[in-house]
């Protein structure tokens, strides 16, 4: 059977959006794409630093892997706890309460009595010699220690704003689950037709073939399985999006970003100087987005741009019943939402809707929502209040605008993208 997308969450990105090349694109600026052609393959064993987008491509594939069934560790909560009986084999636990291993009794003495503790506890294991093993002190989304003998365990990625990213085949970490160890994300096991994969990552990039391979290349570094892209050395690669069905198009370059959206696509223009996202939330892509003009149509912002405030109030008072008409963005919402309810119990999806409308404007956005059968986590109605210090709690890993003044007010936060739509993009 051949390949295909369909049923799959399809992004498609740029090379500057994923992996920040703003200094090798000071090169590309000057015209000679010869010239940054060599300056890429100089420096192809070199892995690019991760860009603005990176946070939210790296979470969104992490839906394309399982947790394994839980090997035995010595450190892991709820799993075996080693034995250490001098003088003879390692006496066979017995199982007593459910998820819960009684301990073991150390030969020449009686069997220690069971924890109290509940399921999923560790329980004391008696040794005639050695010390007890010590609990891991990982906290959230830690990854524990693998256990290796003869050798000191692997330590933990650090993450945090500017840090470097694990490399490749370093697998993401999972929270503690109940009653049972921490393992490592694998991927999906392939199968017919779709790949079993519900995420699909597209370069789509004004770079150059050989270039490309240092994308590719720098992909692989960090762990990210991106199999496809296209490279069109200098021409607009936006037509591509269609026979990919793309979901999202992120691109630094506004131009394409704007021939995405005419042709229907969810795009935006990713602002390089954007902070990054932060690790505060490792299993848990946060995306916000602003109403009108992004999630719904502008048809309530030409009544604001027309006639003031007052007006657009009432309007959307005596329109509270009456659904507004679908955004750009509305069909990536609803295809995140479809990923939460058919992914993976390791990572989930937060979304916040963040906008400049208030009471009593809020109810026809909320309504809107509730007609679509379209659920969101979080709601914030500013009243006009500047975004960014809001969006800064929140902790996106990207969030999408239709003015350029929210924008830059976001992107000193969080990662940020400017959707080219509605009335106020004419």
């Amino acid at each position: 059977m051949s390949a295909s997308l369909d049923g799959k969450l399809v992004v498609a990105i740029s090379s500057r959006a994923l992996f920040d090349f703003e200094e090798e694109n000071k090169v590309f600026e000057l015209g000679d794409d010869r010239a940054y052609m060599a300056l890429q393959l100089a420096r192809l064993e070199i892995p690019a630093k991760p860009g603005v987008a990176f946070s939210l491509v790296r979470k969104l594939l992490a839906f394309n892997q399982v947790q394994p069934s839980p090997q035995p560790s010595p450190r892991g909560r709820g799993s075996e706890l080693p034995v250490g009986a001098s003088g003879g084999p390692s006496p066979q636990p017995s199982f007593g309460r459910r998820g819960s291993e009684l301990p073991v009794g150390a030969s020449g003495g009686p069997s220690p009595q069971p924890s109290s503790e509940g399921r999923g506890s560790e329980l004391p294991v008696g040794a005639s010699s050695g010390p007890s093993p010590q609990p891991s002190s990982e906290g959230r989304g830690g990854e524990l220690p693998v256990g290796a003998s003869g050798g000191p365990s692997p330590q933990p990625s650090s993450g945090g704003r500017g840090s470097e990213w694990p490399r490749a085949g370093v697998l993401l970490p999972l929270p503690l689950g109940e009653g049972g160890g921490e393992g490592l994300l694998r991927p999906r096991p392939p199968a017919e037709g779709s790949g079993g994969q519900p995420v699909e990552v597209v370069i789509l990039s004004r770079n150059d073939p050989v270039s490309g391979m240092r994308v590719f290349r720098s992909a692989q570094h960090y762990g990210l399985l991106i199999e496809r892209g296209s490279f069109t050395r200098g021409q607009s690669p936006w037509r591509y999006l269609k026979p990919l069905h793309a979901n999202l198009f992120l691109s630094t370059h506004l131009s394409d970003v704007r021939a995405a959206l005419d042709a229907g696509v969810p795009a935006a223009q990713v602002y390089p100087q954007s902070a990054h996202a932060g690790d505060a939330y490792p299993n848990e892509v946060r995306i916000a987005f602003d109403g009108d003009a992004v999630l719904f149509s502008d048809e309530a912002e030409r009544i604001y741009q027309a006639q003031g405030l007052s007006a657009f109030q009432k309007h959307e008072t005596d329109k509270a019943q009456q659904p507004l008409l679908a955004g750009p963005f509305k069909p990536l919402l609803a295809a995140l939402q479809r990923l939460q309810k058919e992914g993976t119990p390791l990572m989930r999806i937060r979304t916040a809707l963040v906008t400049a409308r208030s009471a009593p404007a809020h109810e026809r956005a909320i309504r809107t929502l509730m007609d679509w059968n379209i659920e969101i986590d979080e709601a914030m109605f500013l009243g006009g209040l500047p975004k960014g210090e809001f969006l800064r709690e929140f902790e996106p890993d990207f969030f999408f605008d239709d003015q350029t003044g929210h924008v830059d007010s976001a992107s000193a936060h969080v990662p940020s993208g400017h959707v080219a739509s509605g009335i106020r993009n004419f």
